[in-house]
């Protein structure tokens, strides 16, 4: 955050986060490592979904979405469903193909 500045969007998806397994990933062991991820500035974790495996990185199992929901809280956010677009770019038509 202090290199890339309070408005660039920076990602971190909860399922590689260093040192968090598979199994820790559902479980209380990974909250301290994301809340360390929320305080370094990140606000994106990704696309993470409940029903689908990450298909990227299959290895690597999505956590549960309460761990993950209570470490956010525990870092003052709030964890909120996303479009796979940021909203600031929704409506900037200035790099859209076409005449």
């Amino acid at each position: 955050r202090i290199i890339f500045g309070p408005h660039m969007n920076i990602q971190a998806p909860p399922n590689l986060t260093p040192g968090i397994s598979s199994s820790s990933s559902s479980s209380g062991g990974a909250d301290e490592s994301w809340v360390a991820l929320l305080n370094a500035g990140i606000n994106d974790w990704g696309g993470i979904s409940p029903i689908t495996n990450d298909y990227v990185n299959p290895e690597k199992k999505w956590p549960h979405l309460n761990p993950l929901a209570a470490a956010t809280a525990a870092a003052g956010k709030l964890l909120l469903p996303r479009l796979p677009v940021y909203p600031e770019y929704i409506l900037d038509l200035s790099h859209a193909g076409g005449s």
